[in-house]
């Protein structure tokens, strides 16, 4: 891999590869956004983008094909920034944007508990679920007693699956609009 940067790459099986964030640089130019997006996510899911590998590209190819795409997709791991761990939840966020939704806190914190949306300063938190994250018997066990807590502190917690989404995304905006009212 001659013309890369040290930083830029690593070895797999012994096998000399590029570094997760480097990988998604190059796919950037050439991927849809939701791939991108995708790839970034599984990638931030499982530990592998390390924030400052990616400032550090950031900052060694300003000028590189794909940069644009490359900074808006992972900005949000840096600090102080929260970003989706999945296209349900990004989908979710699209649709509120585009009903005029106020955009919720994403994967924040209440009662102790990880919620996949919340709006401060009201009691309603939006659980995304799908097979794909939810198929266990102990994720399912979970979910219903992360559900209990939050109702006990006051909090409405709805779930809206991906099906639910796609199929009658009016009847989730409805739903939300009528539940942030209250």
């Amino acid at each position: 891999m001659p013309g890369l940067n040290p930083s830029e790459r690593t070895l797999r099986h012994g096998i000399p590869i590029t570094t997760v964030a480097r990988t998604l640089l190059d796919l950037a130019p050439i991927a849809t956004p939701k791939q991108l997006r995708r790839a970034t996510n599984q990638a931030e899911r499982e530990g592998l983008l390390n924030p400052q590998a990616v400032q550090e590209l950031i900052a060694r190819h300003p000028r590189r094909a794909g940069m644009k795409a490359f900074v808006a997709v992972t900005a949000a791991v840096t600090a102080g920034t929260s970003r989706t761990r999945s296209d349900l939840e990004a989908d979710f966020l699209t649709l509120c944007r585009r009903a005029g939704i106020e955009r919720p806190v994403v994967n924040g914190e209440v009662e102790g508990y990880e919620v996949d949306m919340h709006w401060p300063g009201t009691n309603l938190i939006v659980e995304l679920d799908s097979w794909e994250y939810h198929r266990t018997p102990t994720s399912f066990d979970q979910d219903r007693r992360k559900d209990a807590h939050l109702k006990l502190c006051g909090y409405t917690v709805i779930r809206v699956s991906d099906a639910w989404l796609r199929d009658d995304p009016d009847g989730v905006v409805g739903t939300i609009r009528a539940l942030l009212r209250t």
